[in-house]
């Protein structure tokens, strides 16, 4: 009796967690994407990981302002060509992955994928990853406690 009480709750367990949702929904003025919560496996950590973390609406619209005020900026000290830039923002759904560093930080990865490259239920079922593609699929960190950008990652060409 034990054991089919066991094996019961343990199928019942799996079945909560294949049906569980990953990721949330997000849209705001210019944006769209979905955040993907702690318990979503991705194959990548941040230096100086403590835990995952699931970004929450609010963390999502700091997110994006922090973005909107200081790409220009950032893609200007690191004097690269590309197309990217505050104006063009609007072209790029998103994924977001949440961190916190050992210094209580909130991090948070933005995967920015060009619109028409992706449906949105594509984007909420996994973590794309891209090897080509250019700057129509790039990525940066936000340190949202510091108010920062840092480690832009734009694809190659084939």
């Amino acid at each position: 009796m034990k054991k089919i009480l066991f094996l019961s709750l343990m199928l019942l367990l799996n079945c909560f967690v294949l049906f569980s949702q990953n990721s949330e929904y997000f849209k705001g003025r210019g944006y769209y994407g979905y955040a993907f919560n702690k318990d979503y496996f991705v194959f990548m950590s941040i230096e100086n990981q403590k835990k995952r973390y699931t970004p929450t609406k609010q963390d999502i619209k700091l997110c994006e302002e922090i973005l909107k005020s200081h790409i220009d900026q950032y893609l200007s000290d690191l004097n690269i060509c590309t197309s990217i830039s505050r104006k063009t923002l609007n072209k790029y759904a998103r994924q977001y992955v949440g961190f916190i560093n050992k210094d209580g930080d909130i991090i948070i990865w933005i995967n920015m994928l060009y619109k028409r490259s992706q449906t949105k239920a594509e984007l909420s079922k996994r973590v794309i990853f891209s090897c080509d593609g250019g700057d129509s699929y790039w990525n940066i960190y936000v340190n949202i406690t510091k108010r920062y950008l840092y480690k832009l990652e734009i694809n190659g060409v084939a």
